[in-house]
């Protein structure tokens, strides 16, 4: 509890001010309702002759009170919503920045729709519980302990009765609360398998036409959606026998104090004023208690959202480094590299390997074998279990790390395209461009395409690059490489969706690059591994 306590206080650290005034804000309307409470008794007993004083002036002190507390409401409402929006924004900003530069490894534990359901929806739970929740329930108890207090000095027998109503609904509230909370950690696990399952046929809708699975497809989100449905439904039907419960306990309050007002008012000892004060007094006891307990499904629900975001609080960040580039890498070293995933076998064992500038080479094996594992060490993204991988140049020797990756270009096997213009996609590898620089590496990259497309380096290209053909999409991958600061370039597969031609030239474009690069190729084509001057076998 003191974890995610201490982790929800440092999600509002920068709004703590804006909460405070949202609070005033509540306060002082706490206090012209009580006080509009003793006008309307006031005002009431004048007119009935029970009490001294001039009609006009009370109901003007009334209208002036009810005018300003519309005024405080709508003004909390817009702050309310303004709050929300900023610290929503912070929030996503914070975790967005978290994930990007979370380990690699941690990172691979959670599916891309889990995370986005956890972005989404966890974060509004958070929001809502610091801006929404939390000032309820302040504000709720404040005007709660108010009118019990007002209720006291004009009768203390009966707020006496009324505040022993109050522990019978918290502890109601608290049973309410344990059970709710599993109910709530299903939901939250239910509709992120509907969130996964969702992106995954989206993405791979392709596949699922050309497998002729879109009836199996259906079945699947049927059922999930089966599933979701019945667990709201529980969820629903327990919350609708605890709130009835509640309820009659707030009728059976209501009865008490009707039935003793009316009492008083038969014996002389309380004017209709005084009644009409008590019935109001009561609503707003009855209200903030009803107000608490609805508050609770609000707060179980955030309760879980921070379990879940702080799953990803906890994520280990990769080591901050500073960025170490070489103008001029002589070579890289692999020293006795061992290495293996989390509860699997051993990939690497022991390796002994040396890139030098100038000189492209390729790596091939058996799929499984380690290859692209061999890049994710050269990024940083993993650290090896034993021995050392050394980047060499301008006259030192820097150990592979986060700092180094600056040194690397990376063409992914599946293009890695964003949706936006082409201009946009190549400036991922050079933020400030020219026009110039972008139309020679284009021609370098063999993407000389793009000048023929109607609107050029401007033309929109659809998520993950749709729009485009295979061997376009990867020459525009190989052209945002070239743009990037890294002298090594790293290419998993980069001719797997090429044409023989296409595959030719581009491997020809590369070895006029080599002279001042090393390139490292994972590759199962003879013809590119002929083309390198040393293959290594895994």
């Amino acid at each position: 509890m003191k974890r995610k306590l201490a982790f929800l206080w440092n999600c509002i650290r920068r709004d703590r001010k804006h909460l405070c005034h949202l609070l005033l804000i509540g306060i002082c309307d706490i206090g012209l309702a009580l006080l509009i409470v003793g006008i309307t008794k006031h005002l009431i007993d004048v007119a009935s002759g029970n009490s001294v004083g001039v009609l006009w002036k009370q109901i003007t002190l009334l209208l002036a009170c009810m005018l300003l507390s519309v005024l405080l409401r709508g003004l909390f409402s817009r702050y309310t919503v303004w709050l929300h929006n900023e610290l929503r924004n912070r929030l996503i900003e914070h975790f967005f920045t978290l994930l990007l530069r979370a380990r690699w490894l941690d990172m691979k534990k959670f599916h891309s729709g889990d995370i986005m359901s956890r972005m989404e929806q966890d974060t509004d739970g958070v929001v809502n519980l610091l801006v929404v929740s939390f000032p309820q329930f302040v504000l709720t108890f404040l005007k709660l302990c108010g009118a019990l207090v007002y209720l006291y000095i004009m009768d203390g027998r009966l707020a006496v009765v009324l505040a022993l109503l109050v522990p019978v609904v918290l502890l109601l509230s608290k049973l309410y609360f344990k059970k709710m909370r599993s109910f709530s950690r299903l939901l939250k696990k239910q509709w992120s398998e509907v969130c996964q399952f969702f992106q995954e046929i989206v993405q791979n809708r392709e596949v699922m036409k050309a497998l002729m699975a879109e009836p199996a497809c259906d079945c699947k989100l049927s059922h999930l959606q089966v599933g979701f449905t019945h667990t709201v439904n529980l969820q629903n039907r327990f919350a609708f026998y605890s709130n009835l419960v509640v309820m009659l306990g707030f009728v059976v309050g209501y009865l008490i104090t009707f039935s003793w007002g009316l009492y008083r008012l038969e014996n002389g000892t309380l004017t209709f004023g005084a009644l009409m004060a008590f019935l109001q007094l009561v609503t707003m006891i009855q209200g903030p208690s009803l107000g608490l307990a609805q508050l609770v499904p609000g707060i179980i629900v955030s309760y879980t959202a921070i379990e879940r975001l702080k799953e990803l609080e906890d994520l280990q960040m990769e080591t901050p480094c500073r960025f170490s580039l070489f103008k001029g890498v002589e070579s890289i070293e692999f020293r006795n590299v061992s290495f293996r995933y989390r509860d699997g076998k051993a990939l690497l064992n022991e390796l002994n390997w040396s890139f030098e500038r100038g000189k492209m080479y390729a790596l091939t094996g058996r799929t499984g074998c380690g290859k692209t594992t061999i890049l994710r060490l050269l990024l940083g993204f993993i650290n090896p279990d034993a021995g050392s991988i050394h980047i060499n140049g301008n006259g030192r020797q820097t150990n592979i790390d986060a700092g180094t990756r600056i040194n690397f270009a990376y063409v992914p096997q599946d293009y890695a395209l964003l949706s936006g213009s082409i201009r946009d996609n190549l400036n991922w590898g050079k933020p400030q461009v020219t026009d110039e620089e972008l139309i020679d590496v284009l021609e370098q990259a063999g993407a000389g395409f793009v000048f023929g497309l109607p609107e050029g380096l401007d033309t929109r290209l659809n998520e993950r690059g749709e729009g485009l053909s295979g061997g376009q999409m990867q020459r525009l991958a190989i052209a945002r490489a070239l743009l990037a600061p890294g002298e090594v370039l790293l290419l998993d597969e980069f001719t797997s969706a090429l044409d023989s031609d296409t595959e030719r030239m581009i491997i020809a474009l590369l070895k006029k690059q080599v002279e001042h690069r090393i390139i490292i190729i994972v590759s199962h084509k003879r013809a590119v591994m002929d083309a390198c001057d040393c293959v290594y076998q895994l």
